[in-house]
């Protein structure tokens, strides 16, 4: 990501991180920048709901109101709220 559109996106209120070392991010608390360092949006953690059947089998579902919507009557567990966070080495 450009450095432009981080500092667009921290000026928007999005949260930016900065890389101060390898494979480390944190938060970015001013608005001061340095093209020596790389930026970034700040991973949305990945969430849904899944509806978990016998043998192994679960299905996914973006919503709550979904998983109980879809899920039949061999359900184990319905609606379990999964979230999960994303690869920060990307």
């Amino acid at each position: 990501m450009k450095l432009s559109e981080c500092v667009a996106a921290f000026e928007r209120g999005e949260i930016v991180q900065w890389e101060g070392k390898p494979g480390v991010w944190a938060d970015k608390l001013d608005n001061s920048w340095d093209s020596r360092y790389n930026y970034r949006l700040k991973p949305k953690l990945l969430e849904y709901w899944a509806n978990v059947y016998r043998l192994d089998s679960v299905h996914f579902h973006l919503t709550r109101e979904a998983a109980i919507q879809y899920a039949s009557h061999e359900a184990v567990r319905i609606a379990v709220h999964m979230v999960e966070a994303p690869n920060e080495t990307k």
